[in-house]
């Protein structure tokens, strides 16, 4: 089954709405929590990864 391709187009626009709102966790989040510096380090880590992961998605969908 072949999707529609405006269906294509909104999702990768929402994945890349997504990434931005990834990449406001990793820097917002850590300022504001009251979690060791360690599980700091572990959370930029995971929202920087995640959020490269929407993007490159986004964007290779969006190419498609």
């Amino acid at each position: 089954m072949k999707l529609n391709q405006a269906f294509i187009i909104s999702l990768s626009d929402w994945l890349i709405n997504v990434s931005a709102g990834w990449f406001g966790a990793a820097f917002i989040f850590p300022a504001f929590s009251k979690v060791s510096k360690k599980v700091n380090i572990w959370l930029l880590i995971m929202n920087i990864g995640f959020a490269i992961f929407s993007f490159g998605l986004g964007v290779s969908l969006k190419l498609k």
